[in-house]
């Protein structure tokens, strides 16, 4: 028997010479080790009767190192071959899908593509920055210019109201920023309080 290949042709008690035993790959494997190469092969008697010890074999398709990933890493840079797995990491502050996931696995498949996620698909997933929801609201202070939604490394600067200061002391500013965290929260922030009248 020879590893990764069914036998085509009946099998028999003996062989004699001029007969052949037809094989084929399984699934994922042809006899160079290429997507689309040749899948079958056959190994003659020889005249003494004996088939011969070197003889085409049948070699798991190659997908080659797994692509980069922005935003992630793969737990190796190895040569893939069918059948064999990685796992893709996100960066911290980013993530796979709203789900907050942030890691998936990609498989060297049959036709030496790589295959993401459960589902074995074709289409790379991709690591986005986290989001980080809704802005949070303050009393006397309004958001500027920000995106929407907000996101790992976004900031958006809040304006305080006429009369009123961030931390509520005259000298305080009118200003102040927040960020989007890496873990979806933002920044802390101290309350907005009235100015100091005189």
């Amino acid at each position: 028997s020879i590893e990764s290949t069914f036998q085509v042709t009946t099998s028999e008690n003996f062989y004699e010479y001029g007969n052949a035993v037809q094989f084929r790959c399984l699934t994922g494997y042809t006899t160079n080790g290429r997507a689309g190469g040749s899948n079958k092969f056959e190994i003659p008697c020889q005249a003494n009767g004996r088939f011969p010890h070197a003889h085409k074999n049948c070699y798991p398709v190659l997908c080659g190192r797994p692509p980069t990933l922005p935003g992630g890493s793969a737990s190796s840079r190895n040569v893939f071959r069918f059948g064999d797995s990685l796992t893709y990491k996100c960066k911290t502050g980013f993530i796979v899908n709203e789900a907050g996931d942030d890691s998936f696995t990609a498989q060297c498949g049959a036709e030496g593509s790589f295959l993401w996620t459960q589902q074995k698909v074709k289409v790379k997933p991709t690591c986005s920055r986290r989001p980080c929801g809704p802005l949070p609201t303050f009393a006397n202070a309004a958001p500027g210019n920000h995106a929407d939604p907000m996101r790992f490394r976004d900031v958006v600067t809040y304006k305080c109201a006429a009369g009123y200061t961030f931390g509520g002391m005259r000298w305080s500013p009118r200003q102040y920023q927040i960020r989007c965290k890496d873990d979806g929260t933002y920044t802390e922030i101290t309350k907005i309080g009235r100015a100091s009248c005189r």
